[in-house]
C-alpha cells in the first residue's frame, strides 16, 4: 500500500474568492490614491485619465473578474497528491496545469517549465518521454513535492536552470 506522503487541494471557488476580494482591496486603494491625489491629475489631461481608468478596469474584468467567476460557479477541485509510489495531479481546467498520472520510478527529469523568472512550476519528464506540467497554481507547494520526489528517486536528474 503506497504511502500518502503530500496532499495539497484548493477549491476553485475558494481561489475565486481570493482573488476577487484581493481585487477589491487593491480597487480600494486604487481609489483612495485618485480620491487624494486625483484633482492633480484632472487638470492636465482629464481624457488621459479617463482613458486609462477605463482601460484598468477592463483588464482587471477580463484577467480576474471573469475567471474567478467562473471558478466560483464550476467550484471544481484541484489535487496533487504524492504518494511513495506516484505522483497524481487533478488539474480543473484549462491552463490551471496538468492532469497527470505518473509512477516516481519512471521519472527521469524534472526542470523548469519556462524560465526560472516565469514561477510557472516545473516539468516532469518520464523514461517514455511524456512531459507533465507540476504548476504551481492554487498554492501548490511545488519546491516541497520536488524535493520529495528527489529523494524518492535518487536517479532524477534536476536541471535548475
Amino acid at each position: 500500500m503506497p504511502q500518502l506522503l503530500i496532499e495539497h487541494r484548493r477549491s476553485t471557488r475558494h481561489q475565486g474568492v481570493t482573488q476577487l476580494s484581493l481585487l477589491a482591496v487593491l480597487l480600494l486603494i486604487l481609489g483612495a490614491v485618485a480620491w487624494l491625489f486625483g484633482p492633480a491629475f484632472w487638470r492636465f489631461n482629464a481624457k488621459g485619465i479617463v482613458a486609462w481608468c477605463a482601460i484598468t478596469i477592463a483588464l482587471a474584468v477580463a484577467t480576474v473578474v471573469i475567471p474567478s467567476i467562473v471558478g466560483i460557479v464550476r467550484n471544481r477541485e484541484f489535487v496533487c497528491r504524492l504518494t511513495s509510489e506516484s505522483l497524481e495531479c487533478q488539474c480543473p481546467g484549462w491552463g490551471n496545469g496538468q492532469t497527470c498520472n505518473v509512477r516516481v520510478a519512471d521519472i527521469v527529469k524534472i526542470q523548469y517549465k519556462g524560465s526560472r523568472d516565469d514561477n510557472m512550476g516545473r516539468e516532469i519528464f518520464d523514461r517514455a518521454g511524456n512531459v507533465y506540467w507540476l504548476t504551481r497554481n492554487f498554492g501548490n507547494p511545488v519546491r516541497t513535492i520536488v524535493t520529495t520526489l528527489c529523494e524518492l528517486n535518487k536517479a532524477i536528474e534536476l536541471d535548475e536552470g
